[in-house]
């Protein structure tokens, strides 16, 4: 919860591709075991254990292949996102399929039960996502317990609040911390994005900075009025917090038509 094992998922050792590799062929040896243990109530009779034994070699080869052929192992783990989290549902589902499918296509093998494949589907991508996501878990709570950032309440419940939220999070260079949002909308108020909390709209932000610790309110978007603009700078210097603007643009870099050529 204090950030110290953060520094871990940027060590070179943990982005090398073949410990990545290794820790998944556990993951599903794991499963496919714990899958026969809960499926027999944890007494794996001799002929069962056997048929793990022959048949897990097939289970690793064959879903990490599926595993290497989806991408799992091009990205690094600190970044992973929704996508990358549906790419391991599609990867773990197809390996739990194929895998099984051509068990059941070996003669004197086949498939002793189905509720084992369910099982094994299950927790194999419980352990795969759960590796892949922890970093976000630890920098959640990290950034939740860092005293040392500025609380911020961020303006705007749009696509542009989503990104400054996302950027607060991502880079703890900025050394700000989100504690939730403030919509125009009294509708959104209850809700939550993301996690974080959306107590009120602006009628109810004098109230929220008296009983909360603010540093400064982040206003996303460049569609407010200039009504709003000015009572929300009202409200933030009586209370001595300070106001910012959150942009992100494109800038036209300029060109002068020469091109220069190395020789």
């Amino acid at each position: 919860r204090n950030g110290a094992l953060l520094p871990l998922f940027d060590a070179p050792v943990v982005n090398i591709r073949i410990l990545r590799f290794f820790v998944d062929m556990a993951f599903i040896a794991l499963s496919y075991y714990l899958a026969f243990l809960l499926r027999f109530e944890g007494r794996i009779e001799p002929s069962i254990k056997e048929y793990y034994l022959t048949t897990i070699p097939l289970a690793l080869t064959i879903k990490m292949g599926v595993f290497y052929l989806s991408g799992l192992y091009k990205g690094a783990w600190r970044y992973t996102s929704v996508s990358d989290v549906v790419k391991m549902l599609k990867a773990v589902a197809l390996g739990c399929f194929v895998s099984a499918l051509v068990v059941w296509a070996i003669p004197g093998y086949g498939v002793v039960s189905l509720s084992v494949l369910v099982i094994d589907f299950n927790i194999l991508f419980f352990l795969v996502t759960g590796a892949r996501t922890s970093f976000r878990i630890l920098e959640h709570f990290h950034i939740s317990n860092n005293h040392h950032r500025r609380k911020v309440l961020i303006f705007g419940v749009d696509e542009s609040g989503i990104q400054a939220l996302n950027e607060f999070i991502n880079n703890p260079r900025l050394g700000l911390s989100p504690v939730g949002f403030i919509d125009e909308d009294e509708r959104n108020k209850g809700k939550q994005v993301g996690g974080y909390p959306i107590p009120g709209s602006i009628d109810s932000l004098e109230n929220i900075l008296k009983n909360n610790s603010i540093s400064e309110v982040i206003v996303t978007g460049n569609n407010l009025s200039e009504g709003t603009l000015e009572r929300l700078t009202e409200i933030c210097n009586s209370h001595h917090i300070s106001l910012r603007r959150f942009q992100t643009r494109l800038e036209e870099i300029p060109f002068n038509g020469q091109i220069h050529q190395v020789k």
